[in-house]
């Protein structure tokens, strides 16, 4: 009877993992951005002056119609293409790059309060075809970066990066619900941090430019003078 049990108990957790890998699904999605299009800004949070880039994305062809339902498990596999110029990410010494998939109202991985977000996966970046170093397993964003919600990569003291297509593959692992993604609502978006400066810098800057002006005022006096 017990042997039973546990031949039987065997079997269900079998089904219960068959059951689940069938129910994930893989969605393909061919995205492009002009890069004459990226809207710069900038705000102050926690000491902290942050710079951004967003960049709306167009849907050129997709596995899935519109909404597109992702559930715990998806895969979302897509590529970027980008015309006009590479997208180019200042250096910084917090960079984030990010693609936000968004529903009705907030991104994907806002939906999980009390809860990281989990996101595993790939993406490579490319400029001219040829990889860049950018190139990595993903980053689960725990919510650090505000416009980044699929965070696709961060690094410390990055240098300035530009690509112009990325290809990468995200599974979705935490979602208390199924999600639909608007085809609107897909985007790029870059966000740069650095401490704010002190105020004994900024009089510092002040004072260096005041020089600047001075010897620029006193060489135009000499040559008015000659």
């Amino acid at each position: 009877m017990f042997q039973k049990s546990l031949v039987s108990l065997g079997c269900s957790a079998m089904l219960l993992a068959a059951a689940s890998d069938v129910g994930a699904a893989t969605h393909t999605l061919e995205l492009a951005g002009d890069v004459g299009f990226v809207i710069p800004g900038s705000f102050e949070s926690s000491g902290n002056l942050f710079h951004t880039g967003f960049l709306s994305l167009d849907v050129l062809t997709s596995s899935t119609p519109q909404p597109l339902v992702v559930n715990v498990g998806d895969i979302i596999e897509f590529t970027v293409t980008l015309t006009n110029g590479p997208f180019v990410v200042p250096a910084s010494p917090n960079q984030f790059i990010g693609i936000d998939f968004r529903g009705e109202t907030d991104p994907v991985f806002n939906n999980t309060p009390g809860s990281p977000p989990v996101v595993t996966g790939f993406a490579e970046f490319f400029f001219d075809a040829a990889p860049i170093p950018l190139s990595g397993p993903v980053f689960s964003n725990s919510g650090s970066c505000g416009n980044c919600p699929a965070l696709l990569t961060f690094e410390a003291n990055a240098p300035s990066r530009s690509f112009d297509r990325i290809v990468a593959n995200l599974t979705f692992e935490n979602l208390t619900a199924p999600y639909d993604i608007r085809f609107d609502g897909i985007s790029l978006s870059y966000q740069n941090s650095q401490p704010v400066p002190e105020p004994e810098t900024y009089a510092m800057m002040l004072a260096g430019l005041g020089l600047v002006g001075v010897a620029a005022m006193r060489r135009r006096r000499k040559a008015a003078a000659r």
